[in-house]
Protein backbone atom coordinates (compact mmCIF):
# COMPACT_ATOMS: atom_id res chain seq x y z
CA UNK A 1 0.00 0.00 0.00
CA UNK A 2 1.32 3.37 -1.14
CA UNK A 3 0.11 6.70 0.54
CA UNK A 4 -0.26 9.68 -1.36
CA UNK A 5 2.03 12.40 0.72
CA UNK A 6 2.21 15.69 -0.87
CA UNK A 7 5.09 18.43 0.47
CA UNK A 8 4.36 22.08 0.79
CA UNK A 9 4.76 23.95 -2.66
CA UNK A 10 7.75 25.75 -2.27
CA UNK A 11 6.22 28.99 -3.64
CA UNK A 12 3.99 28.71 -0.43
CA UNK A 13 6.82 27.91 1.72
CA UNK A 14 8.72 31.04 0.21
CA UNK A 15 5.63 33.50 1.09
CA UNK A 16 5.15 32.42 4.45
CA UNK A 17 8.81 32.95 5.13
CA UNK A 18 8.46 36.13 3.42
CA UNK A 19 5.54 37.12 5.82
CA UNK A 20 6.99 36.04 8.79
CA UNK A 21 9.41 38.30 8.10
CA UNK A 22 7.21 41.78 7.41
CA UNK A 23 5.80 40.67 10.16
CA UNK A 24 8.82 40.52 12.35
CA UNK A 25 10.58 43.51 11.00
CA UNK A 26 7.44 45.60 11.48
CA UNK A 27 7.24 44.97 15.54
CA UNK A 28 11.04 45.22 15.48
CA UNK A 29 10.51 49.03 13.69
CA UNK A 30 7.54 49.95 16.41
CA UNK A 31 9.90 49.30 19.66
CA UNK A 32 12.43 50.84 18.26
CA UNK A 33 10.46 54.30 17.29
CA UNK A 34 8.47 54.12 20.44
CA UNK A 35 11.85 54.13 22.18
CA UNK A 36 13.69 56.78 20.45
CA UNK A 37 10.50 59.14 20.67
CA UNK A 38 10.48 58.83 24.46
CA UNK A 39 13.93 60.02 24.71
CA UNK A 40 14.32 62.86 22.50
CA UNK A 41 11.21 64.38 24.54
CA UNK A 42 13.45 63.51 27.51
CA UNK A 43 16.77 65.32 26.46
CA UNK A 44 14.04 68.16 25.24
CA UNK A 45 13.48 68.52 28.53
CA UNK A 46 16.61 68.16 30.24
CA UNK A 47 18.24 70.44 28.10
CA UNK A 48 15.46 73.06 29.34
CA UNK A 49 16.30 72.67 32.68
CA UNK A 50 19.71 73.06 32.65
CA UNK A 51 19.40 76.31 29.95
CA UNK A 52 16.97 77.47 33.53
CA UNK A 53 18.25 78.56 36.80
CA UNK A 54 16.05 79.96 39.53
CA UNK A 55 17.14 80.71 43.34
CA UNK A 56 14.90 81.74 46.27
CA UNK A 57 16.77 84.80 47.80
CA UNK A 58 14.21 85.88 50.70
CA UNK A 59 11.31 83.94 52.57
CA UNK A 60 8.97 85.70 54.99
CA UNK A 61 6.88 83.44 57.07
CA UNK A 62 6.01 85.63 60.36
CA UNK A 63 2.77 86.10 59.33
CA UNK A 64 2.10 82.78 61.07
CA UNK A 65 -0.44 80.89 58.39
CA UNK A 66 1.57 82.10 55.41
CA UNK A 67 4.84 82.09 53.62
CA UNK A 68 6.02 85.27 51.33
CA UNK A 69 8.62 83.59 49.35
CA UNK A 70 10.64 85.51 46.88
CA UNK A 71 12.46 84.28 43.91
CA UNK A 72 14.85 85.40 40.82
CA UNK A 73 15.56 83.68 37.31
CA UNK A 74 18.89 84.61 36.45
CA UNK A 75 19.09 82.90 32.98
CA UNK A 76 17.51 80.62 30.82
CA UNK A 77 15.50 79.98 27.74
CA UNK A 78 13.11 82.86 27.82
CA UNK A 79 9.28 80.76 27.77
CA UNK A 80 8.59 78.69 30.96
CA UNK A 81 5.52 76.94 32.01
CA UNK A 82 5.60 77.36 35.48
CA UNK A 83 7.55 77.85 39.04
CA UNK A 84 6.49 74.92 41.54
CA UNK A 85 7.66 76.29 44.98
CA UNK A 86 7.68 73.92 48.24
CA UNK A 87 7.70 75.23 51.57
CA UNK A 88 8.49 72.72 54.49
CA UNK A 89 8.78 72.14 58.65
CA UNK A 90 10.74 68.90 57.98
CA UNK A 91 7.78 66.48 58.36
CA UNK A 92 5.08 68.42 56.23
CA UNK A 93 5.02 70.11 53.01
CA UNK A 94 3.27 72.84 51.26
CA UNK A 95 3.06 73.88 47.43
CA UNK A 96 2.56 76.21 45.21
CA UNK A 97 2.46 75.88 41.38
CA UNK A 98 2.51 78.88 39.32
CA UNK A 99 1.64 79.40 35.80
CA UNK A 100 3.66 82.51 35.34
CA UNK A 101 6.93 82.94 32.53
CA UNK A 102 8.73 85.11 35.26
CA UNK A 103 11.26 86.18 32.26
CA UNK A 104 14.99 86.75 32.86
CA UNK A 105 16.29 88.21 34.73
CA UNK A 106 13.75 89.36 36.83
CA UNK A 107 12.42 88.86 41.02
CA UNK A 108 8.94 88.11 41.95
CA UNK A 109 7.15 86.98 45.36
CA UNK A 110 4.45 84.41 45.84
CA UNK A 111 2.63 83.68 48.72
CA UNK A 112 2.26 80.17 50.19
CA UNK A 113 -0.86 79.13 52.41
CA UNK A 114 0.48 76.73 54.99
CA UNK A 115 -1.98 74.02 55.64
CA UNK A 116 -0.16 71.09 56.13
CA UNK A 117 3.39 72.74 56.96
CA UNK A 118 3.26 74.35 60.39
CA UNK A 119 5.92 77.03 61.81
CA UNK A 120 8.93 77.20 62.13
CA UNK A 121 9.41 76.24 58.46
CA UNK A 122 12.80 75.17 58.03
CA UNK A 123 13.37 74.55 53.99
CA UNK A 124 11.72 76.34 51.22
CA UNK A 125 12.76 75.11 47.47
CA UNK A 126 11.25 76.67 44.03
CA UNK A 127 12.06 75.02 40.75
CA UNK A 128 10.83 75.55 36.88
CA UNK A 129 8.72 73.37 35.42
CA UNK A 130 7.63 72.25 31.46
CA UNK A 131 4.56 70.84 30.54
CA UNK A 132 5.40 67.70 28.40
CA UNK A 133 3.57 66.86 25.34
CA UNK A 134 0.31 65.54 27.19
CA UNK A 135 0.02 68.78 29.16
CA UNK A 136 1.54 67.52 32.64
CA UNK A 137 3.88 70.03 34.58
CA UNK A 138 7.52 68.12 34.55
CA UNK A 139 9.23 69.97 37.40
CA UNK A 140 13.12 70.29 36.95
CA UNK A 141 15.39 68.68 39.36
CA UNK A 142 18.37 69.95 41.28
CA UNK A 143 16.45 72.71 43.39
CA UNK A 144 18.83 74.07 46.26
CA UNK A 145 17.34 74.35 49.53
CA UNK A 146 16.99 77.97 51.19
CA UNK A 147 16.83 77.88 54.79
CA UNK A 148 17.66 81.63 55.98
CA UNK A 149 13.87 81.91 56.64
CA UNK A 150 12.06 84.46 58.93
CA UNK A 151 9.67 82.62 61.19
CA UNK A 152 7.48 84.48 63.91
Amino acid sequence: MQKNKRGISGIIVALIMILLALVASGAIFLVVRNVTTGGTEDIEFGTKCLDSFLSVTAVDCSGGTECNVTVKREAGIDVIDGIRIIVGDGSNSDSLDTEENLVTPNIATYTVNLTSAGIPITSVEASIYFNNAQGTPRTCTGAIPFTNIVNP
